[in-house]
């Protein structure tokens, strides 16, 4: 039975970073910390759910709204699952609904919780959120980047309209979203996520550190191409990456893609002319470092083709990305700090001198050593899609585990594959649990 002191109401911030720091982690509200408490808090073992019950806490405490929801729910499941005293299971229903009021408020967290206040006594200012590692103590930074110098033929029609949507980035310094990791956390977190793709990792890790080497104020910006077979995790990784990363991103399917309007930008004189993608994202994010995601770009057209062809396209913004003459604003735009990402199941059908301007990452197909960290990211996955706590998804037994097991292994750890195999196993795990009769 887990002891009182580890379901308990929010704490200061001294005592949340100590009790981090207690158990071995590192005190910062962060998703290495987040990942290791939701993945302890499950365990069958006592000691890990102690832990993992000690993780979330401190992390809520510290603000972390993520961490107040599984902390509620694990105190709700513990009550159902653990035999005690009706007035000890109320007191602990009554700590669950604290933490989700505090969730349910608008207000400052950490002013709520721990009563910050500047010395005038307002309200302190809001740093910038940071969901992921931490930002090593940099050089003086940047405000941000000009990536937007001018808009050609500003007295047009066409001309005046773009300088109006585009004048929050125009000929001003645009912030930069993306993060600087400390040393190791990006191989962390995609080891615990995606643990066949260590090499990922790697080429990510050694770019950081060259760029923590020579304290340089931009962020990661060296184009990956992920290579591998259907089902591998290919496109999910990328975007995992991305948010890792802390950059808004946006995904344009190139299969099939038979010109390069989607990518790059449609002139002016046409009547539904548009600016490049990367253009949009960063008016979008207001953010000067966007990932672009090109998923399936080996089955797009080729460069050459009469339409123009998304590696074409491709090819253009990365010849000199600080360079990048955007045909509707009819005036150059930085993408030296965009992040491009491309995925592919091939690479000969993509041009060889697109593909010298990547780094090639193998992504090998999982196996059966992965499958419980696969499982543990589907029960992730579809909790946040649908809204809800993992622990309102229902648990398999012993036959529906072995069962997703050796179908996985039939189908050559196809990641797909496996997805819906682990709907149809989680809307039997539903029926089983509704038969059980109610006691």
């Amino acid at each position: 039975m887990i002891n009182d002191e580890f379901i308990k109401a929010p704490g200061s911030l001294f005592d949340a970073k100590e009790t981090l720091v207690d158990l071995g982690l590192p005190p910062l509200n962060n998703i290495r910390n987040l990942e290791i408490a939701r993945k302890r808090v499950c365990a069958d073992n006592l000691d890990d759910q102690v832990y993992g019950f000690m993780s979330l806490w401190s992390l809520a405490s510290l603000g972390n709204r993520d961490a107040m929801t599984l902390y509620a729910a694990a105190i709700e499941r513990h009550v159902e699952e653990t035999i005690m005293p009706e007035a000890q299971a109320t007191h602990f229903h009554a700590v669950a609904s604290n933490w989700r009021r505090i969730i349910a408020m608008t207000v400052d967290v950490d002013v709520v919780m721990n009563g910050a206040r500047s010395e005038t006594g307002s309200e302190p200012e809001a740093e910038p959120t940071q969901t992921f590692g931490a930002m090593d103590a940099p050089v003086p930074r940047r405000d941000g980047f000009v990536v937007l110098a001018s808009i050609g033929d500003a007295l047009s029609q066409e001309g005046r309209s773009l300088s109006t949507r585009f004048s929050s980035i125009l000929r001003k310094p645009v912030p930069r979203r993306g993060l600087t990791p400390c040393e190791g956390a990006v191989a962390e977190a995609i080891a615990a996520r995606y643990p066949w793709a260590s090499q990922a990792a790697e080429i990510i890790e050694r770019s950081f550190a060259i760029i923590r080497g020579t304290q340089s104020d931009r962020s990661y910006a060296k184009p990956l191409m992920f290579v591998g077979e259907k089902g591998t995790g290919k496109t999910s990784l990328a975007i995992f990456v991305a948010e890792l990363l802390g950059r808004h991103w946006i995904r344009l399917p190139a299969a099939g893609t038979s010109d390069s309007a989607t990518l790059g930008a449609t002139p002016r004189g046409w009547a539904n002319f548009r600016t490049s993608l990367p253009a949009q994202a960063m008016l979008e994010s207001q953010s000067c470092d966007p990932c672009v995601i090109v998923d399936e770009l080996d089955k797009a057209s080729r460069i050459g083709s009469q339409n123009g062809s998304v590696m074409g396209a491709l090819m253009g913004m990365l010849d000199i990305p600080s360079q990048y003459y955007d045909t509707a604003l009819m005036a150059n735009i930085d993408l030296s700090h965009t992040l491009f990402m491309a995925t592919a199941n091939r690479i000969d059908t993509i041009a060889e001198e697109l593909l010298d301007r990547f780094t090639v990452v193998p992504i090998a197909r999982p196996g059966p050593e992965h499958f419980d960290t696969i499982i543990a990211s589907l029960r992730s996955k579809t909790a946040e899609r649908l809204g809800v706590d993992e622990f309102a998804l229902p648990s398999f037994d012993e036959i529906e585990t072995e069962a997703l097991r050796s179908f996985f292994s039939t189908n050559r750890g196809s990641l797909r594959a496996l997805s819906d195999a682990f709907e149809v196993s989680l809307r039997s795990a539903f029926d089983r649990q509704r038969s059980m009769p109610v006691m």
